[in-house]
């Protein structure tokens, strides 16, 4: 399983971690940084009151299940 991992710093100097489920084949930096400016500039997401201040990391975090014999 595949997931996009965009880790936020907050106004107040704390971090939130957004999850995104099978993020699409192929996406790029570029396209992650052009979607998370759209939400900066819009004040889109507020964590505990406080609204997301930058992209501080981002990365597509892969987990396999290995089934027990």
């Amino acid at each position: 399983m595949r997931t996009l991992k965009m880790v936020f710093t907050l106004d107040n100097d704390k971090t939130s971690t957004f999850s995104l489920s099978t993020p699409k084949t192929g996406l790029t930096l570029a396209e992650v940084m052009e979607v998370s400016e759209a939400m900066l500039a819009k004040e889109a997401i507020v964590v505990g009151g406080s609204p997301i201040a930058e992209l501080k990391d981002c990365y597509i975090q892969e987990v396999n299940r290995i089934e027990l014999a």
